[in-house]
């Protein structure tokens, strides 16, 4: 039978900085999603603030209300057309 080795004072510390580093990490995260939903300072508050749902056609957005926006000017390929399956 192999004996366990012992936990050394230095893998211990690192153990702990490690795990230390890691809660950071997520309450950083938590405290960061908090204000993920305030309206930036440099958006006028006359600008009406929405979120985009999803990403359509390439030069289409569809809102979380629902709302499709097609972007004036965008000119990218359709999926039936030439490269429009290249472009994902």
């Amino acid at each position: 039978m192999s004996a366990v080795p012992a936990v050394t004072p230095l893998a211990s510390e690192h153990a702990n900085y490690t795990m230390t580093k890691s809660l950071f990490a997520i309450l950083l995260l938590l405290l960061l999603s908090i204000y993920a939903d305030d309206r930036p300072s440099v958006v006028p508050q006359e600008a009406r603030w929405v979120k985009v749902d999803r990403v359509t056609d390439r030069d289409t957005i569809v809102l979380m209300y629902r709302t499709r926006v097609r972007l004036h000017g965008i000119d990218a390929p359709e999926r039936d057309q030439p490269y429009g399956r290249l472009v994902g």
